[in-house]
């Protein structure tokens, strides 16, 4: 069957305003994953090391293993996150934290603004989901720096560890 020279140019128009108002909300970026292991390349380091640990309990097998230096309390390991927008929004964020004997009070910070706190003491080491909701960025293009930073620690605790094996950053506005 043949469409008329009309009902072609019609379509035509319509697939190219579509095409010309970009992607629709719909289909827009909203949230973003990372896997912890991913950041030790290239992090930057204070008082602290960092290291890919291998292991079942982790999604892929692997997490980011962050160690204060020995006779330090506190330290932080950082390295750059995508984000689905370039402009300041608020986040629910979703963590995936190791707890242990040894880990510490652990804070995730955006772009050098903290208060997200999470006790990572527990008697066996256990993955744990902690939520952070309201969490506003400001980032630098379409990234923020994320950083992990341990400053003390559970009287409990033998150690300043911390471990993130995902982190995923929601927009909510």
């Amino acid at each position: 069957m043949f469409s008329s020279p009309v009902r072609l140019a019609g379509a035509a128009l319509l697939a190219f305003a579509a095409l010309a108002a970009g992607p629709s909300p719909a289909s827009a970026a909203t949230g973003t994953s990372t896997e912890g292991e991913t950041l030790v390349a290239g992090a930057t380091l204070f008082q602290a090391t960092a290291q890919v640990q291998s292991g079942a309990t982790w999604s892929g097998d692997k997490q980011l293993l962050m160690k204060v230096t020995s006779g330090q309390t506190q330290g932080m390991v950082s390295n750059t996150v995508a984000l689905p927008s370039d402009q300041a929004a608020s986040y629910h964020v979703t963590a995936l934290l190791t707890t242990g004997p040894n880990y510490g009070v652990v804070e995730l910070q955006f772009g050098g603004h903290g208060g997200n706190y999470f006790d990572a003491y527990s008697a066996k080491v256990a993955v744990k989901t902690v939520e952070f909701t309201n969490v506003v960025i400001f980032p630098s293009g379409s990234a923020t720096t994320l950083s992990l930073y341990v400053g003390s620690k559970n009287a409990a605790s033998s150690g300043y560890s911390a471990g993130l094996d995902k982190v995923t950053l929601d927009l909510t506005s």
